[in-house]
Formats: structure tokens, C-alpha cells, sequence
């Protein structure tokens, strides 16, 4: 039976962090429009309607090969989902259906980084106004910064 994803959460250190970089902002630093491509993004999973934007594993190129350096990553089943804006001129392919693989869909600088749980929560541990592709999952990575 296929788990179905319909609950979203924002991790702590999103929500009150203190991140604002060119490839990774934390919620209070996020300028309006992306503030709102959050809140459209959350209200449909939650509604379970379809997405535009390309969806995929973040551990995984579109020819959907490992990629190196992405264990943890795939470990901990970080996805990212390019929530817009889209370019006018781009014809939509495919939606994103229950956040499934989406490698046809509408593709923005602007991505939510987030995490698939067992019971079926969205986990959003980030976002980026610039998309950076296929950073490794070390400690020079934001979404991956042990405790100090």
C-alpha cells in the first residue's frame, strides 16, 4: 500500500533559523513570493492536489544514477521540489502526483528542500532561491550541519 503524503511540518532550524545565504535561506529571511510558492506548496500537499514543479530524489541525477557523496541524503530520503516561479514559455508535461517522481515537470532557480516520512509527513528542512545541483551531504552543507 502506497503511503500517502498529506501532512506537512517545518523543522526548527528552518523555521527559526538563521541562514541566509545565496543557495539556502532560512523561513525568516525568505523574500514574500517564496514565502508564498511555501505556502502554495504545503496547502497542496496537505489538500493532496497536484504540483507543477519537477520533484525527485535528491541523491539521484535525472537518469536517476546515484550520485556520489549523497548517502546521507538517501538515508534520511531528502527530496527537493522546484516550486517556482516558472518560465511563461515552458509548456507544463506532467504534475507531481503525492510528490512521486516527477523528472517531466516545470523546473524554477527556487527549490523546497524536504524529507518523506514513514507516516506519511513532508518534512521541510529547507529552501533555496538558487537551486545549487547535487551538493554533497557533508558538513559544508547546510541541511546536513551536526550539532554543536
Amino acid at each position: 500500500m502506497a503511503i500517502r503524503f498529506n501532512k506537512v511540518v517545518l523543522a526548527n532550524d528552518f523555521t527559526h533559523g538563521a541562514l541566509n545565504e545565496e543557495c539556502f535561506v532560512d523561513l525568516p529571511f525568505m523574500e514574500e513570493h517564496h514565502r508564498q510558492a511555501l505556502a502554495t506548496f504545503i496547502g497542496r500537499v496537505t489538500r493532496e492536489e497536484p504540483l507543477p514543479g519537477k520533484n525527485k530524489p535528491s541523491w539521484l541525477n535525472d537518469d536517476q544514477e546515484k550520485l556520489p557523496d549523497t548517502d546521507a541524503y538517501q538515508d534520511g530520503n531528502y527530496w527537493h521540489y522546484h516550486c517556482g516561479p516558472y518560465n511563461d514559455a515552458t509548456r507544463l508535461k506532467s504534475m507531481t502526483y503525492n510528490l512521486s517522481l516527477n523528472l517531466s515537470g516545470l523546473t524554477s532557480a527556487e527549490v523546497i528542500h524536504y524529507q518523506k516520512m514513514d507516516d506519511g509527513t513532508v518534512f521541510v528542512v529547507g529552501f533555496s532561491p538558487k537551486h545549487q545541483p547535487f551538493p554533497a551531504s557533508d558538513n559544508n552543507n547546510p541541511l546536513f550541519l551536526e550539532d554543536e
